[in-house]
């Protein structure tokens, strides 16, 4: 029975390392061609990059999985106050790897669908982003659902607290950032404060070189004079005089993560993705719940299926089994989590 859990692992393995293959080799059609509001959002993102770098920056270590799940109310109290909480080892080693093998795979399906014509872009991935980061749309099979529902166990006491019984599952996706991946303009993803929160999953470590997110703690949209940009301040590649000032002297959270760490925020939280500097993707996957009395029709519509919209509660993945037919095999103990770390660098995908 070892040697046979062993060999899947072992063909989940080869099976990932075939679809970063295929991912090298697909020309990504959609994302080939820089317009100008992608060159001059990458002009503004630096801009902002240099300004941030001036002010402060900290690592924070984060915090247990067993005190989140003990004492969920002092770590809502945390995530309410500064909009974000890393916590640590949430998902364990066999579930990340399996999830990140099956990410890589779909990733490169995906690709070549799109390529194909068989399929539109925005039925399989997200709001458009910087070149070589992918906002992967994902379905609720055994693998998915099973990350989500260990993630839920941990937290589901501290996302009640902060968002009422039953908050609805408004994302599901897996963000992957390409070696390459430029940086994100900073931005909230909702603009109210404290209607939902969003869940970073590293299912492989997650260095500084390799695009980690960074957050501005307590700097909530809804209560700070930060400008998002128009058309004209775009087209001129200007910072508003707000938005300056805030970025030089507030500190900010840089989130590196271990395998299995979960990083917790507030959608309402300003932050941004860093480029890829490494020669290694980052995968992380996602999910967000919202109040139930907060959530507008198409809320999370373009990092969520069709299929998923409004069905789903937190209450699903404590308590119910997930709707598939089989269980793939887990991980044997002595499997190294190194296997599925990526060893060579993707090729230029434009």
């Amino acid at each position: 029975t070892t040697v046979m859990l062993y060999c899947a692992a072992l063909l989940r393995v080869v099976l990932s390392i075939c679809a970063q293959v295929c991912v090298c080799l697909n020309v990504y059609n959609f994302d080939a061609t820089v317009s100008h509001i992608e060159a001059n959002e990458a002009a503004i993102a630096e801009k902002e990059k240099m300004l941030m770098d001036l002010a402060p920056i900290q690592t924070p270590a984060g915090v247990s999985a067993t005190l989140v799940h003990q004492q969920p109310a002092s770590a809502a109290s945390e995530l309410e106050q500064h909009g974000y909480l890393r916590v640590k080892r949430v998902l364990s080693p066999s579930v990340s790897l399996l999830l990140l093998a099956l990410v890589r795979e779909q990733l490169a399906r995906s690709i070549a669908s799109v390529n194909a014509g068989t399929i539109e872009e925005t039925e399989l991935f997200g709001a458009g982003g910087p070149r070589k980061r992918f906002d992967l749309k994902l379905d609720l099979p055994h693998q998915v659902h099973a990350t989500l529902k260990e993630a839920v166990e941990t937290l589901h006491s501290l996302l009640q607290t902060l968002l009422g019984p039953e908050p609805e599952l408004t994302e599901l996706s897996a963000v992957v950032a390409l070696p390459g991946a430029t940086r994100q303009i900073v931005h909230a993803d909702v603009l109210t404060k404290g209607t939902s929160i969003s869940a970073f999953c590293a299912l492989q470590d997650v260095d500084d070189k390799m695009g980690p997110t960074v957050f501005l703690p307590g700097a909530f949209r809804q209560l700070m004079d930060f400008e998002r940009y128009d058309e004209r301040q775009l087209g001129d590649r200007v910072l508003p005089k707000a938005n300056s000032r805030l970025l030089r002297t507030h500190t900010r959270y840089l989130g590196v993560m271990e395998q299995g760490d979960i990083t917790l925020y507030d959608q309402n939280i300003l932050h941004a993705g860093t480029a890829n500097n490494s020669s290694r993707s980052r995968a992380l996957f996602v999910f967000s719940f919202a109040r139930k009395q907060g959530v507008r029709k198409n809320h999370g519509a373009s990092s969520l299926k069709k299929a998923l919209r409004h069905r789903y509660t937190l209450s699903d993945f404590v308590h119910r089994p997930p709707h598939c037919v089989c269980r793939p095999p887990r991980c044997p103990q002595n499997f190294s989590v190194d296997v599925l770390h990526d060893k060579y660098k993707y090729e230029k995908l434009d």
